[in-house]
């Protein structure tokens, strides 16, 4: 696999990210700072995936925007025919915790890879984002995980 293709399925990713984020925060209408907290996650990710693209574009592989779309990856599996809203936003921040890790790992691995010095600085700054992210998410999970009991 390329690093053009990492950057697609990457992209891909952050355009999920940005869509559920963008659900959850209209679900947890009751909770402001969650709310917040996934409206700004929601954002950045949609940043991140025009970044990806112009990363792809500087190597000189451009991806069309028609090829990219908002793919869930296959691991997740979330069943939420039970849950009550604060209970289904609990359970899909920590599913989405792990990604932003994922993505944590991704970033870092792509910097320290990248030759071309425009690309490493994009993965840099996704980098410090997702670290930021990942942090974010984990004071809010353990602020549900505290309201859940």
């Amino acid at each position: 696999m390329t690093l053009t293709d990492d950057i697609k399925r990457w992209a891909n990713l952050e355009f999920y990210l940005k869509e559920s984020y963008g659900r959850l925060a209209s679900v947890i209408e009751d909770n402001p700072y969650a709310q917040n907290m996934f409206r700004w996650l929601s954002e950045a990710s949609g940043k991140h995936a025009k970044y990806l693209r112009e990363a792809a574009e500087i190597l000189g592989e451009p991806i069309p925007q028609e090829a990219l779309k908002p793919e869930k990856p296959e691991d997740i599996k979330l069943d939420i025919s039970n849950l009550k809203p604060t209970e289904l936003v609990y359970e899909a921040a920590k599913t989405h915790l792990r990604l932003e890790k994922d993505m944590v790992e991704a970033y870092k691995e792509a910097a320290e890879n990248s030759d071309n010095p425009r690309v490493k600085e994009i993965f840099q700054q996704l980098y410090r984002d997702e670290i930021e992210h990942h942090e974010e998410l984990s004071k809010l999970i353990k602020a549900f995980k505290r309201l859940l009991g």
